[in-house]
C-alpha cells in the first residue's frame, strides 16, 4: 500500500464497512445530513469548500493546480457520489493533512507527484479513513501514493496500482 514504515502508528487495510465508526458510515450514506455540506465541481470550488465545510461532495474530475493543505481540522469528509478523479497532472502532490481528522470516500487519486513523500496524500499526526478509493500512477521519492507519519489510517475496499 505504498506507505512509510517510519513513525507510523497504525494502518489498517480491509474491506468490511462495519469496521468503521457509525458516524462515518452515516456520513457516507447520507452526506447531506452532515453539519455543513457543499458540492464542488472545480479545483477552486474544492479548495474553498474544504476550508469552510465539513463534508464536500466532488461531482467532477479535479485537476490539481497546487497542493491543498488541511490543517487542524476535525471531521473533514471529501467524497464523490460519482467516483470523481483527483488528477495531480504528474506535477502536484494533491493533499497534505496535518493534525486533522479526514475521510476520503470513492475518490480516484491519479498522477500525483512529490519530490519528497506521498504523491497523492501526505498524512501527519492525523486520523484518516479511506474507503472505496483508487490510487493509480502516483509517484514520490518516498511512499508513492500515501505517506503516513504518526497517524492512524484505515483503508477499506481500496486499490493501489502502479504507484512508485
Amino acid at each position: 500500500a505504498n506507505s512509510n514504515n517510519r513513525n507510523r502508528r497504525k494502518v489498517h487495510v480491509g474491506s468490511n464497512y462495519q469496521q468503521l465508526p457509525q458516524t462515518s458510515r452515516s456520513k457516507a450514506e447520507n452526506p447531506r445530513q452532515a453539519a455543513t455540506y457543499a458540492v464542488a465541481a472545480s479545483f477552486t470550488e474544492l479548495v474553498t469548500a474544504v476550508g469552510i465545510y465539513t463534508t464536500v461532495d466532488v461531482t467532477a474530475d479535479i485537476f490539481f493546480e497546487q497542493t491543498i493543505n488541511i490543517s487542524d481540522k476535525a471531521n473533514c469528509v471529501i467524497m464523490s457520489s460519482n467516483g470523481s478523479v483527483f488528477d495531480g497532472q504528474k506535477d502536484v502532490q494533491m493533499i497534505r493533512v496535518s493534525r486533522s481528522s479526514v475521510e476520503f470516500w470513492n475518490i480516484k487519486f491519479s498522477n500525483g507527484y512529490s519530490e519528497k513523500e506521498g504523491g497523492a496524500l501526505w498524512l501527519y499526526s492525523s486520523t484518516a479513513i479511506i474507503v472505496n478509493s483508487t490510487f493509480n500512477n502516483n509517484s514520490a521519492y518516498e511512499a508513492g501514493a500515501v505517506y503516513v507519519e504518526e497517524s492512524n489510517v484505515t483503508i477499506l475496499s481500496s486499490t493501489f496500482e502502479s504507484n512508485s
